[in-house]
C-alpha cells in the first residue's frame, strides 16, 4: 500500500512560475560587457559614471594630466549608446543628447559636437590615436587591441 504524505505543493508552483519569468525575460539589456577604453599612454586608472556624464556632456574638458579630452560617442542605437545615455548621462534617446550638443553650441559652450565611432572596433582605433582619447565600446570587441587600456566603470 502507498502512502500519499500531505505536502503543499504552493512552493513547486511558485518555483516553475518564477523559473517560467526568468526565461521570458531574456538576458540583461545590457548582457555584454560595456566598458570605457582610453589611450594606453592617459595615467587615469578608473573614472566614475559622474565623470562619464561630465566628459560627454562636455564640462570636463581635460584630463588629469592636463591633456585635453577627446571622446568618441559611442555607434547610433547600439548597447554602448543606450548603456552611455541609460547609466551615465541620464539623457533618455540620442536626439535628446544631440539637441544638448546643439543647444551648447548655440550658447557657445562647446565649439563641436563629438564624433561618432562606426562600432566598438574603430573606436579602439581611434582611441589608440590619441593619448588623451576616450571611448565607450563591447569589451569582447576590443580585447588584444594595440594602444588602449580597459577602463571598467561601476555601473556602466
Amino acid at each position: 500500500m502507498f502512502f500519499i504524505r500531505k505536502c503543499s505543493v504552493m512552493p513547486l508552483v511558485l518555483c516553475a512560475l518564477f523559473s517560467m519569468f526568468l526565461l521570458a525575460a531574456g538576458p540583461p539589456a545590457f548582457a555584454e560587457g560595456i566598458v570605457a577604453i582610453v589611450n594606453a599612454a592617459n595615467d587615469v586608472s578608473d573614472l566614475s559614471l559622474s565623470d562619464l556624464k561630465s566628459i560627454y556632456l562636455m564640462k570636463k574638458k581635460k584630463w588629469p594630466n592636463g591633456r585635453d579630452i577627446t571622446a568618441w560617442l559611442p555607434p547610433s542605437k547600439g548597447d554602448e549608446m543606450k548603456s552611455l545615455l541609460t547609466n551615465a548621462v541620464k539623457i533618455h534617446d540620442e536626439s535628446d543628447l544631440k539637441k544638448y550638443y546643439l543647444t551648447a553650441i548655440f550658447q557657445q559652450q562647446i565649439t563641436t559636437i563629438p564624433a561618432s565611432a562606426v562600432d566598438s572596433t574603430d573606436a579602439a582605433g581611434k582611441v589608440a590615436g590619441y593619448e588623451g582619447g576616450l571611448a565607450i565600446v563591447k569589451e569582447s570587441e576590443i580585447l588584444g587591441s594595440p594602444g588602449i587600456k580597459i577602463i571598467r566603470v561601476s555601473g556602466l
